[in-house]
């Protein structure tokens, strides 16, 4: 009887560990799914700025410089707002 008490015992603070576990867990994912849904939100304001900037006047211009940004840094990043020179002096202050 005793040895069953201490089995029960061990199953149940064995369940109680698994519970922690799982809850620590989905707390961690939900932490990893408000991140990305920030990343996304983030990225899909970006790009939308860039393509009301391609019906307007500034798209493929600097903002810091005014200087054309290069098509090779606009089809690798359409939604850049800097030519590389001003990414590099805004990086550093930051």
């Amino acid at each position: 009887m005793r040895l069953q008490g201490q089995s029960e015992t061990a199953h149940a603070n064995q369940t109680r560990q698994d519970d922690a576990d799982d809850a620590a867990q989905r707390a961690g994912d939900r932490e990893v799914e408000a991140a990305v849904a920030d990343i996304d939100s983030a990225e899909f304001d970006s790009v939308s700025a860039a393509l009301l900037r391609m019906h307007g006047i500034g798209y493929g211009r600097c903002s810091d410089c005014d200087a054309p940004i290069p098509y090779a840094r606009l089809n690798a990043e359409p939604q850049a707002l800097r030519c590389v020179a001003c990414q590099t002096i805004h990086e550093g202050k930051n």
